[in-house]
């Protein structure tokens, strides 16, 4: 049987295990001066304010506190707060949270029957930086969603004004009203654009990856932006010795590289230098700790650009990627660029490295996945081949909106199609089995009614499972929908369509069967 410890020996292994621990604990005595502080003990805000000691009252690390700004007493003097603190921390347990030198930490309060406080801290930084991660993710899923439903009905009623004029292009021999038509056809492809923008920095936009060499990119951006540039900007274009593909949207590349040159601009009031590169850019395992979308190790294609601006704070570095967020003055901007970017870039495989020095400047990469065909990769739903379509192949069109249909079914008769149609899923089960067979179908992706249109295209291909199908979208995550029916061949179109695109889609779909 161990012989028992004595009172010396038991508060000698109480300082040991309180020094060993993992948690910074101290004691405030009966005085209220804070001592006996463990070995693990956080001392930065102490000896900020009151220097190096031994020992610190407390009611004084409060007051000089009260006057840095660091504690809100709300209306209570400061005689009033400290009174109050020390009584509720003889009363009950209390827990507060503070920041400290970029670290977050919770102090947890214990009273003792003598009128000694025990305190408890700990470091709960990575804790901290979870909570904003997750806040700005349910912040970017639900503007997101809100953007895909306004997407989707935006571009059912951009598809008809373009079918329109589409259609009335093709029917008036009128040089002069065909000039009026074609300026309202390219407002609408913009129109379209800004929705695809718009969905950019919720990860929700359709993107074609195709190899896409950047020095050219960066050349063919920079060779028309450098005319909105002030005089007071020196241009700086720089190339590795190699020329960095990468497998990326094209368009939205040059969107976000075009975002990237005006942020520099704004930053650069007085003027100063702005420098574009391309290269490579290598990441190892050790390299991403520090960011919360860490890339996989390995070599990507990079755009670099840097400009000699005023800088942005440190503490604001992690926030200019969120929705709103912006270091400009009022009417200024957005605040969605940037996110615009982020959302684009992480859809498309890569991610988005910023560093910045107040006073010395920014650089932002683009950091994109390397292509692996240096001839370019082309989507599987791209619809750009032209395949001749031998006479009356019929073709079954679903689409709940009527404009959209009347549209849909006139571009594709004028090519020569049989077109029979239906105004929701469910009826084209009707059509399909009373007016078939049919060589394809061209279905919208979300009907109402009780089959969608990936849930359509199952129904029908139970019977014919060769049935080729063209999916309609309002925006790109619809044709996520969970168990969907679309087959890797399947083509899916964004809306709006032009009908030289509906038609050749159709052709491609057609093509095994000739």
């Amino acid at each position: 049987m161990s012989k028992p410890l004595s009172g010396s020996e038991r508060s000698k292994l109480l300082i040991e295990a309180i020094d060993a621990a993992p948690v910074s604990m101290a004691i405030m005595d009966a005085e209220n001066y804070i001592s006996n502080f463990s070995d693990t003990a956080s001392l930065e805000h102490f000896e900020a304010l009151m220097g190096v000691a031994d020992r610190y009252y407390f009611p004084e690390f409060l007051k000089l506190s009260i006057q840095n700004g660091d504690i809100d007493r709300g209306e209570l003097s400061p005689e009033e707060y400290i009174a109050r603190r020390l009584r509720s921390l003889r009363e009950r347990p209390t827990s507060i949270e503070r920041q400290s030198r970029n670290r977050w930490f919770e102090t947890r309060s214990q009273p003792a029957d003598d009128g000694s406080v025990f305190f408890v801290s700990f470091d709960i930084t990575d804790r901290k930086l979870a909570q904003e991660q997750l806040r700005v993710s349910q912040r970017l899923e639900a503007v997101g969603q809100l953007a895909g439903g306004v997407a989707h009905d935006f571009n059912n009623l951009l598809a008809i004004i373009l079918g329109n004029l589409e259609l009335a292009l093709e029917e008036f021999e009128d040089q002069r009203l065909k000039e009026l038509l074609q300026p309202c056809i390219g407002a609408t492809m913009r129109g379209a654009e800004l929705t695809k923008n718009i969905l950019s920095f919720a990860r929700q936009a359709h993107l074609e990856p195709q190899s896409v060499e950047l020095p050219k990119l960066v050349r063919k951006t920079t060779a028309w932006m450098s005319r909105t540039l002030p005089a007071s900007i020196q241009v700086n274009i720089r190339h590795d010795d190699t020329d960095p593909t990468a497998l990326v949207d094209e368009s939205a590349a040059e969107n976000a590289l075009i975002n990237l040159i005006i942020n520099a601009r704004d930053a650069m009031p007085d003027g100063g230098k702005l420098t574009i590169e391309t290269g490579f850019y290598d990441v190892e395992g050790s390299d991403e700790t520090q960011y919360s979308d860490t890339l996989t190790p390995g070599r990507y294609a990079m755009i670099a650009v840097s400009d000699t601006g005023i800088g942005i704070e440190k503490r604001d570095i992690g926030k200019i990627f969120e929705p709103f967020y912006s270091t400009k003055q009022p009417g200024k901007g957005s605040g969605l660029g940037l996110s615009m970017v982020h959302g684009f870039m992480r859809q498309s495989g890569g991610s988005v490295r910023a560093y910045s020095k107040v006073g010395t400047g920014t650089t932002i990469k683009l950091v994109f996945p390397i292509a692996g065909n240096a001839h370019g990769v082309k989507d599987h739903n791209d619809p750009t081949e032209h395949h001749s379509v031998p006479e009356s192949r019929r073709i079954l069109v679903a689409e709940d909106e009527p404009e959209v249909l009347a549209i849909l079914v006139r571009s594709l008769s004028k090519a020569g199609f049989l077109v029979d149609s239906a105004n929701n899923g469910d009826q084209a089960v009707a059509v399909f089995h009373e007016r078939g067979p049919f060589d394809a179908l061209v279905t919208d992706i979300v009907m109402p009614g009780t089959l969608q249109g990936p849930d359509l295209a199952k129904t029908l291909r139970a019977s014919h499972p060769e049935l080729p199908v063209v999916f309609l979208s309002g925006y790109a995550p619809e044709a996520t929908i969970h168990g969907n029916g679309l087959r890797p061949e399947d083509i899916r179109l964004m809306k709006p369509v032009r009908s030289r695109v509906l038609v050749e889609a159709v052709q491609k779909a057609l093509k095994p069967v000739y």
